[in-house]
C-alpha cells in the first residue's frame, strides 16, 4: 500500500523510520502534460532502528542519474510520485516493499 507524506511528516514501517525532508519538482503540475522533467525528486531521512542512514533522494524524473528506488536492508523504498509544482504543500507517495519485481515494469 502506498504511503503519502507531506514535507516534515514521518512514518514508521517495520524497523524503518522515514521522514520526507524535501521535494524538488520542476514538472507541469497535474493540469498539463509534461514530456520531459528534469527534477521530480523526493528526499527522505531514513533510520533503520537506531541507525541513521542519512538522506536518500529518489526521483521519477528524466535525468540519466534518476533512480526511483533504493534497497534499505531487506526492504526497497519505491517512489511513485513527488509533487511540488503549483502546490501549497509538497508531497511524496512511495512504497516500502520486500519485492521489487512488481514495480520494475513501471520504470
Amino acid at each position: 500500500e502506498a504511503i503519502l507524506l507531506e514535507v516534515g511528516d514521518t512514518t514508521v514501517v517495520s524497523e524503518l523510520r522515514i521522514t520526507l525532508v524535501s521535494v524538488n519538482d520542476d514538472g507541469c503540475g497535474r493540469a498539463r502534460e509534461c514530456y520531459w522533467i528534469q527534477f521530480r525528486d523526493a528526499t527522505f531521512q531514513v533510520w533503520q532502528g537506531k541507525e541513521d542512514l542519512g538522506e536518500i533522494t529518489l526521483s521519477t524524473a528524466s535525468r540519466e542519474d534518476s533512480t526511483p528506488f533504493v534497497q534499505v536492508g531487506e526492504y526497497y523504498l519505491v517512489l511513485k510520485d513527488a509533487l511540488g509544482y503549483e502546490t501549497d504543500i509538497d508531497t511524496a507517495e512511495f512504497l516500502v516493499t520486500k519485492t521489487l519485481e512488481p514495480y520494475l515494469n513501471q520504470y
